[in-house]
């Protein structure tokens, strides 16, 4: 198993290892419908469709992996992690493979992951992650693109980070401890960066899936089997982990409110799309049956509907219409939803 993997349950348990999916994803859709994704040591672009796919950058030949691909929200540049040598290189290349930026550079390859934007494009940030688990994790860094500035948070960040519509904030989940007998406590925060403070929105046992903002007050976010805004130590906690079923709750920032929004048996990774009235999920496949489901609703819950069936990897949105996820034969297959259409773009030309 990925090292990072290992280091991640070891620090904060499971829920946080099924946000991850399996492996780091090697692909990411601007809001343009235009995909990125690696080729071996190879960037490569394709229009949704299947069509337009063209290299844009090829790195050295030491390079081992190109991970955590993602797009800037103009989708005018494209934030990617290179391993090699053991070393995890953060890097931003317009979207035509030209101004390759070094941004993060230095640190263990698995030490590297998820890489965020801010909402006009001028920062990036990453969640560091330990090198020593028995020592304090680096936490997020967020990293001025022009100026090199840099804001560090301290303690272990999940992977799920997201600015506000505005710029002003961040919302992440944060473990700050473990607590006896191993259990994690999370948290649901938010950054101000005018004030250069952390406020806890909402803390509970298990793991927190931040989904997204709704808008500059409001924010959604999920939870496993678990009552917010906190929930006693005690019992099997562990036992529940097993427990099939997640909310997502909605919250406004301002007055600390919160109420549920949906529940889903067997649900986990929630991902809002750009326009913020939709959410997309895995649902878990029934006992004895190894297919999983991507769906797709309302940001309430409600029309839920099956997108298509999932095999690796963790779904991604594709604008605002469309919902793309590899397939067994490591295709990226791209489901328009209005017209109900599949595409099924292989990842190597020689694929299949």
């Amino acid at each position: 198993m990925n090292s990072m993997i290992v280091r991640l349950m070891s620090v904060v348990g499971l829920p946080w290892l099924l946000l991850l999916g399996c492996a780091p994803e090697s692909f990411d859709a601007s809001p343009q419908g235009i995909i990125a994704f690696a080729d071996g040591n190879r960037l490569c672009t394709v229009r949704s469709d299947g069509t337009g796919r063209k290299e844009i950058l090829r790195l050295d030949a030491g390079t081992k992996s190109i991970n955590w691909l993602r797009w800037s929200p103009d989708g005018k540049r494209l934030a990617y992690v290179a391993s090699s040598d053991d070393k995890g290189m953060l890097y931003a290349v317009d979207a035509d493979g030209r101004n390759n930026q070094l941004v993060e550079g230095g640190n263990k390859a698995d030490d590297v992951t998820v890489p965020f934007w801010s909402p006009d494009g001028s920062r990036l940030g990453i969640p560091m992650l330990p090198g020593d688990p028995a020592k304090e994790p680096t936490g997020l860094c967020i990293i001025d693109l022009k100026t090199g500035d840099r804001t560090v948070l301290k303690g272990f960040v999940g992977p799920s980070v997201q600015f506000s519509p505005d710029g002003r904030k961040l919302l992440f989940c944060k473990a700050p401890a473990p607590c006896d007998g191993g259990v994690v406590l999370g948290e649901v925060v938010i950054y101000d960066f005018g004030r250069k403070e952390e406020t806890t929105l909402a803390a509970t046992i298990m793991g927190i899936n931040v989904v997204g903002w709704l808008d500059p007050e409001n924010v959604i976010f999920s939870c496993p089997h678990v009552e917010l805004p906190s929930t006693p130590l005690g019992g099997d906690v562990f036992g529940n982990l097993v427990e099939k079923r997640s909310r997502v709750y909605r919250m406004n920032v301002a007055k600390r409110e919160f109420v549920p929004v949906t529940e889903r048996d067997g649900a986990y990774f929630f991902a809002i799309s750009p326009d913020r009235k939709r959410i997309l999920y895995v649902e878990r496949a029934p006992e004895g049956d190894h297919k999983e489901k991507v769906m797709v609703a309302d940001v309430d819950g409600g029309r839920p509907r099956k997108a298509l069936d999932r095999f690796e990897g963790l779904p991604f949105w594709v604008g605002n219409g469309a919902v793309a996820a590899l397939d067994e034969k490591k295709n990226i297959v791209v489901v328009d939803l209005a017209a109900d259409k599949k595409t099924a773009i292989p990842l190597s030309p020689e694929a299949n």
